[in-house]
């Protein structure tokens, strides 16, 4: 009600065409995820955007049936997945948990009878490989890319996209939302690890201690994501070592770093590293704050492309770097259970629903799910503490040049630090200025790297924030990378000013200037037009420029189809209310009906309720965000985004109107304090 009074008031008034766009009621799946999530989380401290994430993709993983999967060749699936047979199992399979004193008794006997047996591998952070160390393990991916003679027979993918091909929701129907996630992802990457080694030997995956990077004011400023390390962060990859790499289901290798989802943070590793059980840290009991899986799916938002896509995340390999720091991060919390008298390998939760039982199948590897639990792991590797858990008092403590130590924590270095350290050093050695990309005669092969990965124009770790870049999508649909594939639909955003901001124009009265408010804030009088806001959750690094510009977030996602697709349109954050024009895209619906979700969320994470247009009285209402097109005349929808945009306005007159009749979706932003979802009750 109070956003139709809002709409009203602004003078807009809303006719209805033959809409073909029709509203359609959230999966009963997506339902079911968040009658789960929702009692368990809070409003004001568990970003709604989080859980939007996490439920779309249930729904995904849960009906992979219900759309297009792909055609796989199961001999060399199976290839893959033989390398588990190896592995030893615990014998006991009684849940057991022990008093504090006999665990600890039960361990020390333990060690002693197997003093001889050490892990063969030492599994380091990313940043802490030696220049030679990162040589091997990089060209060991290349070498697992160029692999398609695994068989002994020219193969239909190569071993790397085989073992992403087994990720997907059609091969491993529960490998998350539930503890097998765990048990899951720790066989996969001792398969992906067993691979890397059989190309070079004394490889070893190294993980991604995302809280380094969170650390910085602007994470995405982070060195990690230059030529010299993982490539470019920003749109198709077309440098580094990664430089155009593709799958043939997941597309060319795409990222858009920090436009929405978070890294790790350090309160959440401390939430984490003091839960008992492994119920209270993992679907379905968990509360959203301390959900292990919830928050690794924030890194996945955050680096977005390839990764955004649940199924083929592994495309991009940043996703193994990525999981191995969640498996450090599980076994730290193994480690502190058994200081708690918890015997980790017998912690499975039970009662966890269907797939995610200690004895279901961990498909498609021939264990059990608590196997991955019972599996005496310290015999295969072991992990090397990473900088983000010492004390430092300098920048060497650290471990590696990419690190700075900083109020005695280590944290990740910026590209501008890291181009100024290998300037340094050439002053010191040389007594000459720092090198440019003009000047290529005087500059390092390291400045290089990190140079020709961004603009260098003024800061480069200002030109690595969302706002330099739009985003770019994979275009992959059914398994087809095809822009022609998909249709744009038109949206308006109505964005609410959020209230704890102060711009730089401030007014004066008497000759005094009023520092504590601005010139674009609401007055008294204009107080109760617009609903009231609330404080929901949002990131921990929520920026705001001092021009006001920021961005709100719209993802669609196929119901009925396989792809997701995001966009963004850019927001006057000054304004006390401002409506933006944009665009999403859905799959064409020129052969066969489509079915998709829709979601919005500005920079903060915090979300935009969804209204759709009605047909009776003229007006917009309440709804779900899913949607039905079809392809019958007239058409709400545009092939490409500039026909979406200009085909809502009507040019009988200059300057032209909009033409609300060819708009179906709207999304208010107004940082209201309740859920944005349309449940069945309400």
């Amino acid at each position: 009600m109070h956003v139709f009074m809002v709409l009203a008031y602004l003078g807009i008034q809303y006719e209805v065409g033959y809409s073909r766009i029709y509203e359609e009621s959230l999966p009963k799946e997506f339902t079911e995820c968040l009658n789960m999530v929702l009692p368990n989380s809070n409003v004001k401290r568990d970003p709604a955007y989080v859980i939007d994430y996490a439920c779309a993709n249930k729904f995904l993983t849960s009906t992979p049936n219900d759309r297009w999967t792909p055609d796989v060749d199961n001999e060399e699936e199976r290839r893959v997945t033989d390398k588990v047979k190896k592995l030893e199992i615990q014998t006991r399979t009684k849940f057991l948990q022990y008093e504090k004193e006999s665990i600890q008794d039960h361990y020390q006997d333990k060690r002693q009878k197997r003093s001889t047996r050490t892990p063969t591998i030492v599994r380091k952070e990313y940043r802490r490989l030696t220049k030679e160390e990162r040589k091997k393990f990089h060209h060991a991916l290349q070498l697992l890319k160029d692999d398609r003679n695994f068989t002994g027979k020219e193969t239909k993918f190569n071993l790397y996209d085989t073992l992403c091909n087994l990720h997907h929701a059609s091969s491993a129907p529960h490998a998350h939302f539930g503890p097998a996630f765990l048990a899951w992802h720790r066989v996969s990457l001792y398969i992906f690890e067993q691979l890397l080694r059989s190309k070079v030997p004394g490889v070893f995956v190294p993980y991604w201690d995302s809280t380094l990077d969170g650390l910085l004011e602007n994470p995405t400023a982070t060195a990690l994501f230059t030529d010299e390390l993982m490539g470019p962060g920003v749109g198709v990859v077309t440098t580094g070592y990664f430089a155009n790499w593709s799958h043939p289901f997941a597309g060319d290798l795409v990222r858009n770093i920090g436009n929405v989802g978070e890294l790790i943070q350090k309160e959440d590793l401390k939430r984490l590293v003091n839960v008992g059980h492994t119920r209270e840290f993992m679907f379905p009991f968990a509360s959203s704050y301390k959900n292990l899986e919830l928050i690794h799916g924030k890194v996945h938002m955050w680096v977005s492309g390839t990764m955004n896509n649940l199924n083929y995340s592994p495309a991009d390999p940043i996703f193994w770097l990525h999981h191995c720091f969640i498996d450090y991060i599980w076994e730290k919390i193994r480690q502190t259970q058994k200081e708690r008298g918890i015997d980790p390998r017998f912690d499975y939760p039970i009662g966890v629903g269907h797939g995610h039982q200690p004895d279901d199948k961990m498909k498609p590897f021939q264990l059990r799910n608590k196997d991955g639990f019972m599996i005496d792991w310290s015999t295969i590797y072991e992990y090397e503490e990473s900088p983000g858990d010492i004390h430092c008092e300098f920048d060497f403590d650290c471990g590696s040049l990419y690190y700075a130590c900083d109020g005695g924590n280590c944290r990740a270095k910026t590209v501008d630090e890291i181009i100024f350290y290998f300037g340094s050093k050439k002053r010191r050695r040389r007594r000459s200025p720092i090198a440019t990309t003009e000047s290529s005669s005087s500059t390092t092969p390291e400045q290089k790297l990190f140079v020709n990965s961004m603009d260098p124009s003024n800061s480069i770790d200002m030109q690595s924030t969302p706002l330099f870049h739009s985003m770019q999508n994979t275009f992959m649909i059914n398994g087809k990378e095809d822009s022609k594939a998909w249709v744009e639909i038109p949206i308006i955003i109505y964005s609410r000013r959020p209230t704890d901001l102060v711009f730089d124009a401030h007014s004066f009265r008497r000759g005094e200037v009023n520092l504590t408010s601005d010139v674009y804030q609401t007055s008294e009088r204009e107080e109760g037009i617009l609903p009231h806001t609330g404080d929901p959750a949002t990131i921990e690094k929520c920026l705001h420029l001092g021009s006001g510009a920021s961005k709100v977030y719209l993802r669609s996602i196929g119901a009925n189809y396989e792809g997701d697709y995001t966009s963004d349109a850019i927001v006057d954050e000054r304004q006390t209310l401002t409506i933006t024009l944009t665009q999403v895209a859905v799959k064409n619906p020129y052969k066969n009906y489509t079915k998709a979700y829709i979601a919005a969320y500005d920079r903060c994470g915090r979300m935009c309720k969804p209204y759709c247009l009605t047909g009776n009285n003229r007006t917009y209402k309440k709804c779900t965000g899913s949607i039905g097109v079809d392809s019958r005349i007239p058409k709400m929808y545009n092939s490409d985004v500039a026909g979406a945009i200009l085909h809502t306005f009507d040019y009988s007159t200059f300057p032209p109107k909009l033409a609300e009749k060819n708009i179906f979706l709207i999304f208010y932003c107004g940082q209201e304090e309740d859920w944005p979802w349309l449940m069945d009750n309400e």
